[in-house]
């Protein structure tokens, strides 16, 4: 998510479980400031930006965002993204059409919105969580600075009693609240060490944010929330140093996660960061076997390559999709550095999920290897249901024996 807490974000009021058909979205932008800028909307889905639209507002900065219907029940982040010149991120779930109206103020990037209901939802609480933090910092300082009997001490105590008890009910509100707004804030309260009151110590702290993990997180709302990445890599990094911990906490989570796609992208996850803190070994004990996808240490399925199967030895597979925003960044960091890897005898192998031909050729024509391949089956083609590949880009590393040894999600993470 390229926009941090601080920035609005805006959403449509729409039950997830509703079973009226939802209708078309459309976001309208009117940024006057933005005049002819070239633009990419795209939605997260794990650690994928999947791109939906590319075009340019109009000489008068607007445009109509008008969603595919393969996305119309979309529930999640999209991101409007300028390039250089900034992104916004625009939270959907559900039906209609809202507007977003940008301009700046005193140097400042400012947002107005129209018909979104849990936008406000989500100004409100960080406009009321902001007010309320400084205020309660203050106090703390200034108390310091009187005896405790004095009046003005005195009055002080008081008020930050006062502050706790509406940070509580600000708290409450949030965690009753049934909004995806709502969960939105939960995880910008954890990626911000925010408590659910004053005063916490770092243990108490810790505590919560392991128990939030295990027993509260959506994952299925992370999923598309443009945190995946992040969430995922600090919790894993907060247990890394306790087996137990590592093993009992994934498992709770495993165990309540009934989407098979969000089950799979965390099970890819956390093959992924177990490697990163050198706990593969640890894998087998989670159960992982079930999921259809090479545990690291074991031997890599062949490929459906050449008109038959293929072994691959000395390798790095990388599988991407064309229209994923990362798999065009990752493409260029390799396309950087591959001859580094061809140096070390290591063979680069890429394989695409596009469906769309001229797609994959166009990608297929800045990638400088010479390995590089589509069946245009998408995420069900042979290669991605053999290596349990639910999300991209995904790099898996295999030795001179064909044993895979590394599962990534970015190239430095392999290039140290």
């Amino acid at each position: 998510m390229k926009v941090s807490y601080s920035v609005f974000v805006c959403v449509l009021l729409f039950p997830a479980w509703s079973s009226i058909l939802t209708a078309q979205q459309i976001v309208s932008v009117r940024f006057p400031d933005f005049a002819d800028k070239a633009y990419l909307l795209y939605l997260w889905e794990g650690t994928k930006a999947d791109t939906i639209l590319k075009s340019a507002l109009d000489s008068s900065g607007k445009a109509d965002l008008v969603f595919p219907a393969r996305k119309a029940d979309f529930r999640g982040v999209a991101t409007l993204d300028f390039g250089k010149t900034g992104a916004l991120d625009i939270v959907i779930n559900g039906e209609g059409k809202f507007t977003i109206t940008g301009g700046e103020a005193e140097g400042k990037p400012q947002f107005t919105y129209q018909n979104t209901a849990e936008n406000q939802f989500v100004i409100d609480y960080i406009t009321q969580q902001s007010l309320l933090t400084g205020k309660n910092n203050l106090l703390g300082y200034v108390t310091q600075l009187y005896k405790p009997y004095e009046s003005f001490s005195l009055s002080a105590q008081s008020e930050k009693r006062n502050l706790e008890q509406q940070y509580a009910a600000l708290q409450d509100r949030l965690h009753r609240s049934p909004l995806y707004a709502a969960r939105l804030c939960e995880m910008f309260d954890y990626i911000n060490y925010r408590g659910s009151r004053f005063g916490m110590t770092d243990e108490e702290i810790r505590a919560e944010r392991s128990g939030y993990i295990q027993n509260k997180l959506d994952f299925g709302a992370l999923y598309t929330s443009g945190q995946w990445e992040k969430i995922t890599s600090d919790w894993i990094f907060s247990i890394s140093g306790s087996d137990s911990a590592l093993l009992a906490e994934p498992r709770r989570v495993l165990e309540r996660t009934a989407d098979r796609t969000v089950k799979l992208n965390i099970t890819n996850r956390l093959m992924q960061l177990f490697a990163k803190y050198g706990k593969d070994n640890l894998l087998p004990q989670l159960g992982l076997d079930s999921l259809l996808m090479p545990l690291i240490g074991q031997k890599a399925p062949p490929l459906a390559l050449f008109g038959g199967n293929f072994e691959p030895k000395n390798a790095l597979l990388l599988f991407y999709d064309s229209d994923c925003g990362n798999c065009q960044n990752e493409l260029r960091i390799l396309n950087e550095k591959y001859r580094i890897l061809e140096d070390n005898r290591i063979r680069i192998i890429s394989l695409a999920a596009d469906v769309n031909k001229d797609l994959f050729e166009e990608t297929a024509q800045k990638i400088a290897w010479k390995d590089n391949y589509c069946d245009f089956k998408g995420f069900d083609g042979e290669n991605f249901v053999n290596y349990g590949v639910v999300g991209t880009p995904t790099f898996i590393l295999i030795d001179n024996e064909g044993i895979v040894r590394g599962r990534y999600s970015r190239i430095s993470e392999i290039m140290k």
